[in-house]
């Protein structure tokens, strides 16, 4: 059960994007994008398949997953096995 409350709490937290999280995140990953694509002297843009579903689904399915195991830990408790 505790495994599951540190990605529902980062999860809500990212795709809520609460403070700006999502937000910042996807700055992040451009940023190091266009890094890279300096390095290697390509100019072209490429696809970022990061970018274009989102981190806020991503973050979302990460939190629902977490949310499985919460309640899996809980159903475990209330049955006593």
């Amino acid at each position: 059960m505790l495994l599951g409350l540190a990605p529902v709490v980062a999860g809500g937290w990212i795709a809520f994007n609460a403070r700006g999280a999502a937000d910042a995140i996807k700055a992040f990953l451009r940023r190091g994008h266009e890094v890279r694509a300096l390095a290697a002297g390509d100019f072209t843009p490429s696809f970022n398949w990061v970018e274009a579903v989102g981190v806020r689904a991503y973050a979302a399915a990460v939190g629902v997953a977490g949310f499985v195991l919460v309640l899996g830990g809980v159903a475990e408790l209330l049955t006593g096995g």
